[in-house]
């Protein structure tokens, strides 16, 4: 018999429980739908934080930095005219400079000393695309070390090279040309000479790079590429990494986070990697002397110094073998490595590249090493040069330099005499 007392049905009970769970899954979709939103919210308005301080800080560093257009167009430079400087090229072998005709203050934009750059964007004085007749040209090729990080516009080794030079010439007019860089390695030294310096028609030029090639992966990930894209784009992370977040700032928190997370490297593939870094930096190296081979350009290779030493308040009196030796024997204990540490095991290995390709080549070499280790306070951070040992390198160059400056001179000569008996 049908329920005439106005109870519930079975039907009428599960019509209500579907209804329920259907509320619920509505009212939980809604949630889902304010949370998604309040998301989006954040998400848009974060984007547009950045991007209004992105706009808005850039005139800011413009006039706080003396008008520099490096602050005011940094990441945009191509599309303003400039050619920007990007360790992105590093990985595409493309070269690249800062704006010419700027002032740059802290030379790769850290400290109080100011890089001029001139109409071709190079650190230091113009100087003509045609070599003068009766010059011979120098083109100093490196990283930050010759560019001159931390030294004034007269305190680099190129400069000061130039100086000797003039305050004592010899029997022809030399030229000196600063083709550094901040972040080049030697993918972006080929890049440069094989682009731009050959047609400056040098004499001899200098190659003095490893370390930078030590620092940059072999491999990219997508995060490292997007992070990469971040820092030579953004004028926030600029300005922060100069003033709020420095490089040693930036190593310490490195070191901090790899302590207390208990953080080992796999060796094996951290030698295997140091491998495909050394084979990247020999074909590089060769190349260049390639090139020079074919171009008569005479390459002079210059040994770099560097120290795991990074703390200046401690005395810092290895060596550089006495260093390696040290880090590569805290390795075999299975000590824990500092970021530094690590570096110099790969740093070593490219010099024993280095050296080795200058033996098979019969290239004349510059231990700048060996300098430096005479007094490893020449050496004003873990791998760049004091003014002091910039003199040092300059006069120890020039020694090197001299009996090509001679003999092209006597090959001058020898060619003018031929001429006028020909005529």
């Amino acid at each position: 018999m049908a329920n005439m007392t106005g109870g519930e049905t079975h039907g009428e009970r599960n019509e209500g429980a579907g209804r329920t769970e259907r509320d619920a899954a509505e009212a939980h979709r809604g949630r889902l739908r304010r949370a998604g939103g309040a998301v989006m919210a954040t998400s848009i308005g974060t984007i547009v934080l950045i991007l209004v301080l992105e706009i808005v800080l850039r005139p800011v560093a413009f006039f706080t930095h003396d008008r520099s257009e490096y602050y005011l167009f940094y990441g945009l430079q191509s599309a303003a005219g400039r050619v920007g400087i990007s360790p992105w090229t590093v990985y595409t072998g493309r070269h690249f400079k800062f704006p010419p005709n700027f002032e740059l203050k802290g030379a790769a934009g850290q400290g109080d000393e100011t890089a001029h750059t001139d109409s071709l964007g190079f650190r230091g004085a113009d100087f003509p695309k045609a070599k003068p007749r009766g010059t011979f040209r120098i083109v100093a090729l490196g990283g930050s070390s010759t560019f001159g990080f931390h030294d004034n516009d007269d305190g680099t080794y190129p400069f000061l090279l130039q100086r000797l030079y003039e305050e004592n010439p010899g029997p022809m007019r030399v030229e000196v040309i600063n083709a550094g860089f901040p972040y080049y390695n030697t993918g972006t030294i080929r890049g440069l000479l094989e682009d731009e310096i050959v047609s400056y028609e040098p004499d001899l030029i200098t190659l003095y790079s490893a370390y930078n090639d030590v620092g940059w992966p072999v491999d990219l990930s997508f995060a490292l590429r997007a992070t990469i894209w971040i820092q030579q784009h953004s004028i926030i992370y600029l300005l922060a990494k100069e003033s709020i977040l420095t490089d040693n700032d930036v190593y310490r928190i490195k070191q901090r986070l790899v302590r207390k997370n208990h953080l080992r490297v796999d060796e094996d593939e951290r030698r295997a990697r140091m491998e495909r870094v050394a084979k990247r930096y020999r074909d590089n190296v060769e190349a260049i002397a390639d090139l020079a081979a074919r171009r008569g350009i005479q390459l002079v290779l210059v040994r770099q110094p560097m120290t795991s030493a990074v703390d200046n308040s401690k005395p810092n009196t290895l060596t550089y073998e006495e260093n390696y030796a040290a880090v590569n024997e805290k390795l075999e204990r299975g000590k824990f490595l500092k970021p530094f540490e690590r570096q110099i095991l790969g740093h070593h290995r490219l010099i024993q590249e280095f050296d080795a390709l200058a033996a098979e080549r019969s290239l004349p070499v510059v231990d700048n090493v060996a300098i430096v280790d005479q007094n490893r306070n020449l050496l004003s951070s873990w791998v760049h040069l004091t003014e002091e040992a910039n003199q040092l390198l300059a006069i120890a160059l020039r020694e090197k330099i001299d009996p090509f400056v001679e003999a092209a001179y006597e090959a001058s000569q020898g060619a003018a005499a031929d001429s006028s008996v020909s005529r």
